[in-house]
Formats: structure tokens, C-alpha cells, sequence
């Protein structure tokens, strides 16, 4: 990190820390403490034509640059999640297909279905999206863990709940 840090020239982590800052300065989940450091990085003319002085203040807006860049602006992001995709992890499951079709065919005919009535009633995309997760986990989670279970005790809960 600190070889980036050095080969990051102070003009270009300033138009990168600019960037950041129009983007996220009405941010309520940004820090509000980076953002007033961004702010003093940028509006303090003192720093540029003085930059041995406010080293300290560079090499965090030069970090907080190649952050912003290379990963997430947001910390918490960071901390949880991997800058990059893992390429041998499946997305496109039968799972998603069907889920995906019946939800969206289920919001379609809702959509239809209200759309004359005053005010109409409309199911949301992210609506769908949660009413999905929750039935294909629930759905799924119970179908695998009777299926767990019958090859633990060589039944299945089901039959013995009738």
C-alpha cells in the first residue's frame, strides 16, 4: 500500500479525492469525519503550495484515493465484502430461474389485475425481491433439512407429523 500511496502524484489524488467528495458530500452513510478531512484537503490552498508541512493529511487523502478507487468508499463495505467477484461461484441456478419467473409473473398479473382500481395497487420490484428471498429460503430450507434428516434417522418429518 505504501508503494501506491508514493507513485500516486498529489494532482491526481486530489482530482480523485474531488470526485469522492462531490459524490458522497450529502451522503448520510459516508463518515462525516472523512468528509471534513476531504474538505480541508481540498479547500486549504495552504496545502498544495505547501505540501512538506501537511504530509500526515496527503498520505490519508492519497489511501482514502486509491480506496476509493480500487475498492469501496464505504468502510463497512470494505470490511465485508471482496473487491472482486469469484468466478467459480454459481449465478444463474434453476433455483433463480424459477424463482425469479414466478415472482415476476405473480407482480405482473397483481399489476394487471389492480391497475383499474382507484388508487392502484402495485407490487414493487423490491417488494418481489424480498417477498422471494424469504419463500425460497423458507421453501428451501425446510426441503433440505427434511432431506438432511431423513438421512440421519431414515424418516422424514413430514410423515411422521401425519
Amino acid at each position: 500500500m505504501e508503494a501506491k500511496i508514493a507513485d500516486l502524484s498529489l494532482e491526481r489524488a486530489t482530482q480523485i479525492i474531488d470526485h469522492v467528495y462531490n459524490i458522497h458530500k450529502y451522503d448520510q452513510n459516508f463518515p462525516g469525519s472523512a468528509l471534513s478531512r476531504m474538505s480541508d484537503f481540498l479547500y486549504n490552498q495552504d496545502v498544495h503550495d505547501r505540501p512538506e508541512k501537511y504530509v500526515e493529511l496527503i498520505d490519508e487523502m492519497k489511501m482514502e484515493a486509491i480506496l476509493s478507487t480500487e475498492n469501496s468508499p464505504y468502510a463497512e463495505v470494505r470490511a465485508n465484502c471482496d473487491p472482486t467477484d469469484d468466478p467459480t461461484m454459481p449465478s444463474l441456478t434453476i433455483r433463480v430461474w424459477v424463482i425469479g419467473c414466478v415472482f415476476s409473473a405473480a407482480g405482473s398479473f397483481i399489476d394487471s389485475f389492480f391497475l383499474m382500481r382507484n388508487p392502484p395497487v402495485y407490487v414493487g420490484a423490491n417488494v418481489a425481491q424480498l417477498l422471494s428471498c424469504m419463500s425460497s429460503r423458507a421453501f428451501f430450507t425446510s426441503s433440505l433439512i427434511d432431506r438432511s434428516l431423513r438421512k440421519i434417522h431414515g424418516t422424514s418429518l413430514a410423515r411422521q407429523a401425519i
